[in-house]
Protein backbone atom coordinates (compact mmCIF):
# COMPACT_ATOMS: atom_id res chain seq x y z
CA UNK A 1 0.00 0.00 0.00
CA UNK A 2 0.93 3.62 -0.56
CA UNK A 3 2.66 5.19 2.09
CA UNK A 4 -0.04 7.74 1.73
CA UNK A 5 -2.37 5.07 2.07
CA UNK A 6 -1.38 4.10 5.49
CA UNK A 7 -0.62 6.94 7.04
CA UNK A 8 -4.77 8.38 6.75
CA UNK A 9 -5.44 5.87 9.00
CA UNK A 10 -3.12 6.65 11.71
CA UNK A 11 -3.82 10.40 11.22
CA UNK A 12 -7.95 9.27 10.81
CA UNK A 13 -7.48 8.22 14.58
CA UNK A 14 -5.31 11.20 15.72
CA UNK A 15 -8.29 13.45 16.78
CA UNK A 16 -5.59 15.29 19.19
CA UNK A 17 -3.64 16.49 16.48
CA UNK A 18 0.05 14.84 15.30
CA UNK A 19 3.46 15.83 13.34
CA UNK A 20 3.74 14.50 9.98
CA UNK A 21 7.27 14.16 8.45
CA UNK A 22 7.20 13.60 4.44
CA UNK A 23 10.17 12.79 2.67
CA UNK A 24 10.15 15.07 -0.61
CA UNK A 25 13.27 14.98 -1.24
CA UNK A 26 16.71 12.75 -1.66
CA UNK A 27 20.07 13.03 -3.14
CA UNK A 28 22.64 9.58 -2.84
CA UNK A 29 21.91 6.98 -0.92
CA UNK A 30 18.74 6.36 1.20
CA UNK A 31 16.95 3.66 2.47
CA UNK A 32 13.48 5.81 1.75
CA UNK A 33 12.51 7.18 -1.34
CA UNK A 34 10.07 10.54 -1.39
CA UNK A 35 7.05 10.19 -0.05
CA UNK A 36 7.42 8.49 2.92
CA UNK A 37 6.11 9.46 5.75
CA UNK A 38 6.53 9.41 9.93
CA UNK A 39 3.50 9.98 12.00
CA UNK A 40 3.75 10.70 15.28
CA UNK A 41 0.95 11.86 17.49
CA UNK A 42 -0.02 13.88 20.66
CA UNK A 43 0.28 10.11 22.99
CA UNK A 44 3.74 9.49 21.25
CA UNK A 45 2.94 6.62 19.49
CA UNK A 46 4.73 6.59 16.44
CA UNK A 47 4.51 5.07 12.75
CA UNK A 48 6.33 4.70 9.95
CA UNK A 49 9.92 5.78 8.84
CA UNK A 50 12.37 8.06 6.63
CA UNK A 51 15.83 6.10 7.06
CA UNK A 52 17.32 2.77 8.63
CA UNK A 53 16.91 4.06 11.64
CA UNK A 54 19.84 6.97 12.02
CA UNK A 55 17.58 9.67 11.83
CA UNK A 56 14.42 9.01 13.27
CA UNK A 57 15.16 9.86 16.97
CA UNK A 58 16.28 13.75 16.35
CA UNK A 59 13.74 14.12 14.04
CA UNK A 60 10.80 13.23 16.62
CA UNK A 61 12.78 15.98 19.06
CA UNK A 62 12.40 18.55 15.55
CA UNK A 63 8.46 17.01 14.64
CA UNK A 64 7.91 18.24 18.65
CA UNK A 65 9.02 21.15 17.79
CA UNK A 66 6.79 21.78 15.04
CA UNK A 67 3.97 20.72 16.31
CA UNK A 68 4.30 23.09 19.83
CA UNK A 69 5.04 25.70 17.01
CA UNK A 70 2.47 25.07 14.52
CA UNK A 71 4.67 26.13 12.42
CA UNK A 72 5.25 24.12 9.47
CA UNK A 73 8.96 23.84 8.25
CA UNK A 74 11.28 22.11 5.81
CA UNK A 75 14.41 20.31 7.38
CA UNK A 76 17.61 18.37 5.94
CA UNK A 77 20.09 15.66 6.86
CA UNK A 78 23.67 15.96 5.18
CA UNK A 79 24.71 12.26 5.82
CA UNK A 80 27.23 12.46 3.09
CA UNK A 81 30.42 12.91 5.47
CA UNK A 82 32.68 9.71 5.20
CA UNK A 83 33.52 10.98 8.67
CA UNK A 84 30.01 12.02 10.36
CA UNK A 85 29.53 10.62 13.86
CA UNK A 86 26.46 12.12 14.75
CA UNK A 87 23.91 10.28 12.49
CA UNK A 88 26.12 7.38 12.29
CA UNK A 89 28.44 6.23 9.79
CA UNK A 90 27.58 2.21 8.62
CA UNK A 91 23.77 2.39 8.86
CA UNK A 92 23.44 3.07 5.30
CA UNK A 93 22.49 6.79 5.17
CA UNK A 94 25.07 8.23 2.95
CA UNK A 95 23.01 10.51 1.32
CA UNK A 96 20.83 14.05 2.11
CA UNK A 97 17.24 13.97 2.19
CA UNK A 98 14.90 16.68 2.64
CA UNK A 99 11.75 16.45 4.45
CA UNK A 100 8.40 18.50 5.56
CA UNK A 101 7.24 18.46 8.69
CA UNK A 102 3.85 19.71 9.52
CA UNK A 103 1.61 19.84 12.35
CA UNK A 104 -1.75 18.01 11.35
CA UNK A 105 -5.20 19.53 13.72
CA UNK A 106 -7.03 17.39 11.62
CA UNK A 107 -7.12 14.27 9.34
CA UNK A 108 -5.83 16.21 5.93
CA UNK A 109 -8.52 16.39 3.63
CA UNK A 110 -5.52 15.79 0.72
CA UNK A 111 -4.63 12.25 1.98
CA UNK A 112 -8.43 11.46 2.59
CA UNK A 113 -8.87 12.92 -0.92
CA UNK A 114 -6.01 10.54 -2.34
CA UNK A 115 -7.27 7.62 0.04
CA UNK A 116 -10.81 8.19 -1.53
CA UNK A 117 -9.28 7.91 -5.23
CA UNK A 118 -6.70 5.09 -5.03
CA UNK A 119 -8.50 2.70 -2.10
CA UNK A 120 -12.04 3.16 -2.84
CA UNK A 121 -12.26 4.24 -6.57
CA UNK A 122 -8.94 2.48 -7.74
CA UNK A 123 -8.20 5.28 -9.29
CA UNK A 124 -4.41 6.84 -10.00
CA UNK A 125 -3.88 10.09 -8.12
CA UNK A 126 -1.48 13.15 -7.99
CA UNK A 127 -0.81 15.10 -4.98
CA UNK A 128 1.12 17.84 -5.39
CA UNK A 129 2.66 19.69 -2.10
CA UNK A 130 4.85 23.21 -1.81
CA UNK A 131 8.08 21.89 0.57
CA UNK A 132 10.13 25.04 -0.49
CA UNK A 133 8.80 28.59 -0.34
CA UNK A 134 10.05 31.84 0.48
CA UNK A 135 6.91 32.38 1.90
CA UNK A 136 6.54 30.47 5.50
CA UNK A 137 2.65 30.39 4.75
CA UNK A 138 2.66 28.40 1.51
CA UNK A 139 4.77 25.71 3.05
CA UNK A 140 2.68 22.01 3.25
CA UNK A 141 -0.28 23.77 0.70
CA UNK A 142 -1.54 21.06 -1.55
CA UNK A 143 -2.97 20.11 -4.90
CA UNK A 144 -5.23 17.34 -5.74
CA UNK A 145 -6.06 15.50 -8.87
CA UNK A 146 -7.38 12.26 -9.80
CA UNK A 147 -6.93 10.43 -13.20
CA UNK A 148 -10.76 10.80 -13.38
CA UNK A 149 -10.75 14.51 -13.20
CA UNK A 150 -11.81 15.43 -9.46
CA UNK A 151 -9.63 18.36 -8.03
CA UNK A 152 -9.30 19.58 -4.76
CA UNK A 153 -6.70 22.09 -3.27
CA UNK A 154 -5.88 23.12 0.77
CA UNK A 155 -4.04 26.10 1.44
CA UNK A 156 -2.82 27.19 -1.98
CA UNK A 157 -3.69 30.85 -3.14
CA UNK A 158 -5.26 31.45 -6.70
CA UNK A 159 -2.49 31.99 -8.55
CA UNK A 160 -0.38 29.07 -7.96
CA UNK A 161 -3.73 26.77 -9.24
CA UNK A 162 -3.11 26.91 -12.63
CA UNK A 163 0.48 26.06 -12.61
CA UNK A 164 0.38 23.24 -10.17
CA UNK A 165 -2.80 21.90 -12.33
CA UNK A 166 -0.98 21.66 -15.40
CA UNK A 167 2.54 19.70 -13.77
CA UNK A 168 -0.24 17.35 -11.79
CA UNK A 169 -1.71 16.57 -14.95
CA UNK A 170 1.96 15.97 -16.28
CA UNK A 171 2.61 14.05 -13.76
CA UNK A 172 -0.42 11.68 -14.48
CA UNK A 173 0.46 10.81 -17.82
CA UNK A 174 4.25 10.56 -17.27
CA UNK A 175 2.88 7.93 -14.75
CA UNK A 176 5.36 8.64 -12.11
CA UNK A 177 6.70 11.24 -9.05
CA UNK A 178 8.51 14.53 -10.10
CA UNK A 179 10.12 17.87 -8.35
CA UNK A 180 8.99 21.40 -10.19
CA UNK A 181 10.04 24.62 -9.42
CA UNK A 182 7.69 27.72 -10.34
CA UNK A 183 8.58 31.28 -9.36
CA UNK A 184 5.77 33.87 -8.99
CA UNK A 185 5.05 36.88 -7.16
CA UNK A 186 5.95 35.85 -3.68
CA UNK A 187 9.38 34.01 -5.13
CA UNK A 188 9.99 30.83 -5.97
CA UNK A 189 8.73 28.26 -4.33
CA UNK A 190 9.47 24.08 -4.93
CA UNK A 191 6.70 21.51 -5.53
CA UNK A 192 6.77 17.59 -5.11
CA UNK A 193 4.39 16.31 -7.00
CA UNK A 194 3.46 12.31 -6.04
CA UNK A 195 2.32 9.86 -8.60
CA UNK A 196 -0.29 7.95 -6.73
CA UNK A 197 -1.82 4.68 -8.05
CA UNK A 198 -4.17 2.84 -6.39
CA UNK A 199 -2.58 -0.94 -5.16
CA UNK A 200 -1.87 -3.70 -6.52
CA UNK A 201 -5.20 -6.33 -6.93
CA UNK A 202 -4.66 -10.09 -5.86
CA UNK A 203 -7.37 -12.78 -6.55
CA UNK A 204 -6.36 -15.89 -5.48
CA UNK A 205 -8.62 -18.90 -6.79
CA UNK A 206 -8.72 -21.58 -3.74
CA UNK A 207 -8.71 -21.58 -0.48
CA UNK A 208 -6.54 -24.20 0.96
CA UNK A 209 -3.96 -23.94 3.42
CA UNK A 210 -1.26 -22.45 0.97
CA UNK A 211 -3.52 -19.66 0.09
CA UNK A 212 -3.25 -18.25 4.14
CA UNK A 213 -0.10 -17.58 4.37
CA UNK A 214 -0.19 -15.60 0.85
CA UNK A 215 -3.27 -13.98 1.41
CA UNK A 216 -1.62 -12.67 4.87
CA UNK A 217 1.47 -11.36 3.22
CA UNK A 218 -0.65 -9.71 0.64
CA UNK A 219 -2.72 -8.11 2.90
CA UNK A 220 0.53 -6.78 4.95
CA UNK A 221 1.61 -5.30 1.87
CA UNK A 222 -1.44 -3.05 1.27
CA UNK A 223 -2.45 -5.02 -1.81
CA UNK A 224 -6.33 -5.51 -2.05
CA UNK A 225 -7.25 -9.27 -2.20
CA UNK A 226 -9.83 -11.73 -3.51
CA UNK A 227 -10.46 -15.27 -2.78
CA UNK A 228 -12.29 -16.71 -4.91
Amino acid sequence: MHESLKALAVLADASAGCGLATVTAVEGSSYRRPGARLVLTTDARRFGSISGGCLEEDLIIQLREVMKSDTSRTLTYDTTAENDLIWGVGLGCHGKVTLLLERISAPPAGLAFVHAAAAQKRTTAVLATVYQAADPGLLGSRFGLTADGGEWRDRLPDPWVSPLADAARHALVKGASEWVDFTGPEGPIRVFIEYIPPPPRLVVFGAGDDARPLVRFARDLGWTVTVA
